[in-house]
């Protein structure tokens, strides 16, 4: 017996001392340790005082009571900090939006649908595969990177800007990954980005899926917006900077502040915002039971059948007009009703490390229609548009001046550009001949794609644009025929 718990012991310290090991060689373990160290320590400390009070005092009075209600309470005391962990962060997001009875002025975008198909077509000269398109509100460009193929070292080759006129027509760039940027998201071991930053932060907390990358001066960069713990009782995330992999020298820098403008996509994280997104079901709550019964609070819109953001509901990265961007989500109440009476705004393009955002939470007065809705009547209020050629309303977001704005098109490209302004009167602008028309008039305006573009080259159009452009031809000249 003696000599089985003394290889037992044995096998304890090694262990032990093969994981001290690993936590001192390996920061990217060392950062995972601090996470659970952080989440778990309060309820685990009040477990093992509780459950050892009770075994203590089962020892001393010779009575097993005490030791049994001692680890029931200790378990008790354990689950119970867990939810009520839950429920003060819940709280704690949902009460961090000011409500605010003006509507906010957003600048137009092309499609993130566009962009996204687009975006294969601007990868040639590179053999690799492109990865998630993000938009860089205050650039207004569209940035996938590609990676290498292969299971073990794939890494970044190049950064693609695409910069969109609202027709759906690009100017494509590309900035390449030098030899000495050997790190990337999800790599392994020293090729792993995570750990690159896990060593100069142990207490940062990071998203794949929040990187984005840009290019500057014909160089790459990956920017991975970075929050940490904050609170007790009250656990909670917090922003807390960026950390920037520099795509030329494979160094990477945490800064934990940045200015509005300073870096051309969002330094407050998807993640983050979509916590508070989460929470807003716990808005307006009377207490518990409320809202558990759903009984109050919002949701995320949409996801109805036909709704033409079913890809990308919530979290609309959008320019403020003005400068500075914020992720933008409309909100409907936790009900049946579909009817959009809410839009969450989280400023997003600047951050101060230990401070939260800006977040506002905006009453749209009257509630404005479902997405879906909204799609139906597109199409009933524009009969002029040549809906049997398979054009289709490709995204639904906030636009200037409170007004809400939508595009038809194919695939690659964006015939009409639709508006519903303050007033609840519908416009429709055919981006080919710039014509503006209300519902019984047709006027004249300035053309909206920006000075000093003129048509492309036809050999410039890829296979998909011009497809597309063919089938634009055709539903113009028989537009035109119903004239005659």
């Amino acid at each position: 017996m003696a000599k089985n718990l003394s290889c037992f012991g044995a096998f304890v310290l090694v262990a032990a001392a093969a994981l001290g090991l690993l936590l001192v060689l390996d920061p990217l373990a060392a950062h995972r340790a601090y996470v659970v160290f952080t989440v778990m320590w309060f309820p685990v400390l009040l477990l093992v005082v509780v459950a050892g009070l009770g075994l203590l005092a089962g020892s001393v009075a010779n009575h097993h009571g005490f030791s049994t209600a001692g680890v029931i309470g200790g378990a008790a005391l354990f689950i119970g900090v867990l939810l009520l962990r839950g429920w003060n962060a819940s709280t704690f997001y949902a009460d961090l939006p000011q409500e605010l009875e003006d509507q906010a002025s957003f600048s137009e975008r092309a499609p993130y649908t566009v962009a996204d198909r687009s975006a294969d077509s601007a990868t040639s000269g590179i053999n690799g595969d492109r990865r998630s398109t993000k938009y860089l509100a205050e650039a207004n460009t569209y940035t996938p990177p590609v990676t290498g193929r292969g299971f073990i070292t794939p890494g970044y080759l190049a950064v693609i800007e695409q910069e969109f006129d609202l027709d759906g027509r690009a100017t494509t760039s590309q900035c390449r990954f030098s030899e000495d940027a050997q790190r990337w998201v999800g790599g392994l071991l020293h090729h792993s980005l995570e750990r690159a930053v896990a060593r100069k932060s142990r207490t940062a907390m990071f998203s794949a899926s929040d990187a984005w990358t840009y290019c500057e001066d014909d160089k790459p960069y990956v920017v991975m917006p970075l929050t940490r713990y904050s609170g007790i009782l009250n656990l909670h995330h917090v922003p807390a900077g960026v950390a920037i992999y520099d795509g030329h020298t494979g160094e990477v820098e945490i800064r934990e502040d940045v200015k509005s403008g300073e870096l051309p996509g969002p330094v407050i994280s998807q993640s983050y915002a979509e916590r508070i997104e989460a929470a807003m079901g716990y808005r307006d709550r009377t207490g518990f039971i409320s809202v558990m019964l759903g009984q109050t609070g919002f949701e995320t819109a949409g996801g109805e059948e036909g709704d033409p953001n079913s890809e990308n509901p919530g979290n609309h990265q959008l320019a403020y007009v003005g400068g500075g961007m914020a992720h933008v989500t409309p909100l409907t109440r936790v009900s049946t009703s579909t009817a959009v009476e809410r839009l969450l705004t989280v400023d997003a393009g600047e951050v101060a490390a230990g401070e939260h955002p800006t977040v506002s939470l905006r009453v749209l007065d009257p509630a404005r229609e479902s997405n879906a809705v909204m799609e139906q009547n597109i199409r009933s209020q524009f009969d002029q548009v040549n809906w049997a050629s398979g054009l289709t309303v490709q995204e639904i977001t906030p636009g200037p001046d409170g007004a809400w704005v939508a595009s038809i098109g194919q695939r690659t490209n964006v015939a009409y550009r639709v508006t519903l302004d303050t007033e609840d009167q519908w416009h429709i602008e055919d981006l080919r001949t710039t014509n503006v028309i209300g519902k019984d008039e047709d006027t004249e305006s300035e053309p909206r794609r920006p000075a000093g573009r003129g048509l492309p080259e036809v050999d410039e159009l890829t296979d998909e644009q011009l497809a597309d452009l063919g089938q634009l031809v055709i539903e113009e000249l028989s537009r035109r025929g119903t004239r005659r």
